[in-house]
């Protein structure tokens, strides 16, 4: 049987002549020349033409990289070197010794060779979101329209980026939220006289930054004002305006100006300003004028000038100043404020004391009656959460002397943080308890009525309260529209759940910085009411979802589905307080920051007093120890040591002085001065 070969013998042309050459050859036998001139750099195998891979080993022949600890040759893009594990960067190979370096380094390992910096890959161009440059650019124009912003984002504009864009959007739609104008007012003449019409220029200026538009202005009654148009005011500017003014009342008279505008979104600005002017007797030029033309007729003669002073005249009873019946018994007057019926000012007693004075703004028959209704109720009341009443007469006039506050609940900004709000509306249920228990209800809750005195909220203004027994119920329709409940708008009976409505009006606002019932007119407000839903606290602000629970319970049309007592809602905003207050002072403590840890854990030991807690309370109180030093570590042990008798023997009840003690402590940690 004949056996059959296969030719299996391989050829490689010769680079330099052509001619046939084994494929295992490394020279030409025609010409002589090399027929290879690299080795494969795994196994040193010759390496014929340009193959991908190594004939003898198998592995890939295109240039690789190495590791730069162990130069070990990388195949593909691994993160890390697969014979000693160290992590893989990015390296190129030195033109002058074919060593493997890092893409960044500045010398050859090999050769030291001085290496080119590799030029930076270029930016990839960003895919421009045209949605984006659309918003941003209505959001421009209406930010130019409604306003002066400090730091247009122009720049961000023009980047295109994404991010560029959203951050400027961020920031527009922030300042058209927050930016409102600021209005004040100046008049050119200080002087005037009594019955004589005088043209006088009012200048207003714009110290916000949004325009205000549609200004107009109100005087007080003791000026008649003619010409007065509305203007516009844009931020920064200052505009003059030129009025005719009569006054009525002689001597000087502080002027009261209220200001209203709107800003771009339509929303209204209300401010009162005031400053005084000398008011000249009927036919008498001010002394300032009279004066200069003295001196001008004596200049003219030749004679000496001469000085002749005016007698001196009691300033005239206006609105803003305090009736001379009361000059007697008060020094000092400065005028705070006016409500429906009555005016108040700050003065001091003749020992010292700073007081708060309130007395009609006219005296009639309904005023009389209105003074002794606020008085048969007020003067009941004794609590810390209450404004206290010193003194009351209808003699010479009818008046009060009250507790002198700081300032009310509606002139802080709007919305607050949840926990202040939580902490201000928890402590005004302590007046209302209180009151409560008296069976006096107060019917006109709102944030006018709430003072300020060191931090404490107070309770004021019972013109409205009314005694509710246990067979009656109060029917009578005295209300502020704004604040009030479902019962109260439609005349039905009332009773302490009135209170809890409105207190939920006042704890929605604070939160939202919004009312929850509002309306074109006082009719519609009233309508909606009964009627119609307030959107969520949680949706105008996201913080509020914590006590919306709370404010919608509040705020139930149907009485019977409301919280029954003020101290239902106590524990349920007790239990938002502790949990709030609980996880910051766990904060605190953990960044050993025990000033804040004292300032929450007297309020956790405060709330849990109020709510009847006294396990809890027992607990703050012995922690509060470790935070304080002084005497107000003293007054905490003898405290703690106080509430841990009632716990042993089963007394339930916190006494006054308890919770007072506690209130002194807070305040005094507030301060800063008794902790580590």
């Amino acid at each position: 049987m004949t056996e059959q070969y296969v030719n299996t013998v391989k050829y490689n042309k010769c680079p330099s002549c052509g001619a046939d050459v084994l494929s295992t050859m490394q020279f030409c036998v025609s010409c002589g020349a090399r027929m290879t001139s690299r080795t494969c750099p795994h196994c040193n195998t010759p390496i014929i033409g340009n193959p991908e891979f190594c004939r003898n080993c198998g592995r890939p022949l295109t240039p690789q990289r190495k590791c730069l600890r162990c130069n070990t040759p990388i195949v593909g893009n691994p993160e890390f070197c697969r014979n000693c594990g160290a992590p893989l960067v990015e390296s190129r190979t030195c033109p002058s010794c074919g060593s493997v370096i890092s893409k960044d380094a500045k010398f050859c390992n090999g050769c030291g060779r001085v290496m080119t910096p590799v030029p930076p890959a270029a930016p990839q161009a960003q895919k421009v979101d045209t949605a984006l440059i659309e918003k941003a650019t209505d959001l421009r124009e209406k930010v130019v329209r409604f306003g002066t912003m400090p730091d247009l984002p122009d720049a961000d504009m023009k980047a295109l980026s994404p991010e560029s864009l959203k951050k400027s959007i961020a920031a527009m739609e922030r300042f058209l939220k927050t930016a409102a104008p600021d209005l004040s007012i100046g008049m050119s003449k200080q002087s005037l006289s009594l019955s004589t019409w005088h043209k006088a220029e009012v200048q207003l200026t714009n110290t916000g930054q949004a325009h205000a538009f549609f200004v107009t202005l109100n005087f007080s009654d003791d000026f008649e004002i003619r010409r007065v148009c509305p203007v516009t005011v844009e931020s920064g500017d200052t505009q003059n305006v030129e009025i005719g003014v009569l006054p009525k009342t002689a001597g000087n008279i502080p002027i009261e100006v209220t200001m209203h505008c709107k800003d771009g979104n339509g929303k209204e600005y209300k401010k009162v300003s005031d400053f005084w002017i000398t008011v000249s007797p009927h036919g008498q030029a001010p002394r300032l004028f009279r004066e200069e033309e003295d001196f001008r007729q004596q200049a003219a003669a030749g004679a000496e000038r001469r000085r002749e002073p005016l007698a001196y005249q009691q300033p005239a009873t206006t609105t803003r100043t305090l009736p001379p019946e009361m000059t007697q018994k008060y020094r000092d007057p400065e005028f705070l404020g006016k409500g429906g019926f009555a005016k108040v000012f700050k003065a001091k007693r003749k020992e010292g004391q700073y007081v708060a004075v309130k007395v009609p703004i006219d005296l009639d028959e309904a005023t009389g009656r209105s003074f002794i209704a606020e008085m048969q109720n007020w003067i009941k009341l004794n609590h810390p959460n209450i404004v206290k009443i010193y003194d009351y007469n209808i003699m010479p006039i009818p008046y009060f002397e009250e507790e002198l506050c700081d300032g009310a609940l509606d002139k802080l900004k709007k919305p607050m943080a949840v926990s202040q709000a939580a902490w201000i509306i928890f402590n005004v249920c302590e007046g209302l308890k209180y009151a409560h228990s008296l069976h006096i209800i107060h019917r006109d809750l709102k944030p006018q009525n709430i003072l300020l005195k060191n931090g404490i909220p107070k309770i004021s203004d019972w013109g409205l309260s009314k005694i509710v027994t246990d067979v009656s119920s109060v029917t009578t329709a005295s209300f502020t529209p704004f604040y009030a409940s479902p019962e109260q708008v439609t005349n039905k009976p009332k009773d302490q759940r009135t209170d809890i409505w409105q207190i939920g009006v006042i704890l929605y606002e604070l939160v939202t910085g919004e009312l929850p019932f509002t309306g074109d007119s006082m009719i519609d407000i009233i309508a909606g009411i009964p009627t119609k839903t307030p959107k969520y606290p949680g949706d105008i602000n996201p913080e509020a979802k914590m006590i919306e629970s709370i404010i919608l319970k509040c705020l139930e049309k149907d009485p019977a589905k409301r919280y029954p007592t003020v101290i239902a809602l106590q524990k349920d905003l007790a239990g938002f307080l502790k949990i709030d207050y609980a996880e910051s002072l766990k904060l605190s403590v953990g960044a050993k920051d025990f000033r804040h840890s004292a300032q929450f854990c007297s309020k956790l030991l405060l709330a849990s007093l109020k709510s009847g807690d006294l396990m809890e309370a027992y607990k703050y109180a012995t922690d509060l120890v470790v935070y304080t030093e002084g005497e107000v570590k003293e007054q905490t042990k003898e405290m703690a040591a106080q509430i841990k008798i009632r716990l042993d023997n089963g007394l339930d009840e916190v006494p006054e002085e308890i919770i007072e003690t506690a209130e002194l402590i807070t305040h005094k940690i507030g301060v800063g001065l008794t902790t580590l």
